[in-house]
């Protein structure tokens, strides 16, 4: 009698600092080469439908590699316009997301590349 195991899912990488989801957060989905998960912060949420984000998405490559895929996310609502205050919060929503961007702490492994 043949038995087969379940595959187990590759350790979590450590979350960058700014992550918002709790600590340890679990694998969310599936990609080509094993799990993914998406690690989020809200810079600035303006409005129902205006938002300033920073994303990664932590997955592994081909080789088995843990891959990071870091950028900023602009969720804006093309159609409404901006005064000088809100205009103002957004310039200042991706400056704070640019700053996250470059910030250290994502404790990158010698088998990690960031992008």
């Amino acid at each position: 009698m043949t038995t087969q195991c379940e595959p187990s899912d590759p350790p979590l990488g450590p979350c960058p600092p700014w992550c918002d989801k709790p600590a340890g957060h679990d694998w969310e989905d599936e990609w080509t080469h094993g799990p993914m998960r998406e690690h989020l912060r809200t810079v600035d949420e303006l409005g129902q439908y205006n938002a300033v984000r920073i994303r990664e998405y932590e997955h592994f490559s081909e080789s088995g590699a843990r891959v990071r895929h870091r950028g900023i996310v602009l969720d804006l609502d093309q159609s409404e316009d901006w005064d000088d205050i809100n205009g103002a919060r957004i310039a200042s929503a991706i400056t704070a997301a640019i700053a996250l961007y470059n910030q250290p702490g994502t404790q990158v492994s010698a088998d990690t590349t960031v992008r």
